[in-house]
């Protein structure tokens, strides 16, 4: 679609022509209600795919609105504040960088495959937790649950257990992903990995975004 200047909230009609919907860094408090129903009215009939990047400013806020929660892949998250009263540990939040792993059923999907080789693929996801091009993020949405019929993709490997960071309804004819943990990869040359600034990892990115929205677009 053509783009616009504006500062009013977009309404239905400005994404009427598209194809895929990319949420990410917004209070979902700031769109209108009848934006948000007619989001998910298109969602649950093929016609638009959604592609959700959590933060962590309104990362619960989102999976709690009202319209999105019939859609979204996930069932709710914890608020990304301390574990307990008087903890340095918060939700989501890790001090080290932590790495994804990619589950049996992500290895598979067509949206976090590399490449059509199974062999292949499973390394290439091995490649991204190790070496100077690794993904690693210090914040993953703490997701509490999968909702029915939605599968986990990619895993954060979190020292409390591993994290739901890809999460997809890929159900007839919904096409929705939650891009949980990489929304900011983390990079630190002194720590010996810079994600953003690795001509590989930069590569292996493109490609699953590519897949992503090619997969959400149906063109997949």
């Amino acid at each position: 679609m053509p783009s616009r200047r504006t500062t009013a909230p977009p309404t239905a009609a400005d994404f009427e022509g598209a194809a895929v919907l990319v949420i990410g860094g917004i209070d979902p408090s700031s769109i209108p209600a009848d934006t948000w129903k007619r989001v998910a009215d298109r969602v649950r009939a093929g016609t638009l795919g959604l592609l959700v990047l959590p933060e962590f400013r309104f990362c619960k806020a989102l999976a709690e609105e009202p319209s999105l929660r019939g859609v979204l892949p996930v069932t709710g998250l914890k608020p990304v504040s301390a574990v307990e009263a008087g903890s340095r540990r918060i939700h989501g939040v890790y001090e080290t960088a932590q790495t994804f792993r990619a589950t049996e059923a992500g290895l598979a999907h067509t949206a976090t495959r590399f490449t059509d080789y199974p062999k292949w693929n499973k390394k290439i996801w091995e490649l991204t937790s190790v070496g100077p091009a690794r993904w690693a993020t210090k914040f993953c949405a703490p997701v509490e649950g999968v909702a029915p019929g939605a599968s986990t993709l990619v895993e954060l490997d979190a020292p409390d257990g591993r994290v739901p960071a890809i999460v997809v309804t890929d159900g007839a004819p919904q096409r929705v992903i939650w891009l949980g943990g990489f929304h900011d990869l983390a990079w630190d040359s002194r720590e010996g990995f810079e994600a953003y600034r690795n001509t590989r990892s930069i590569q292996r990115m493109q490609g699953l975004s590519h897949r992503w929205m090619a997969w959400l677009a149906r063109a997949l």
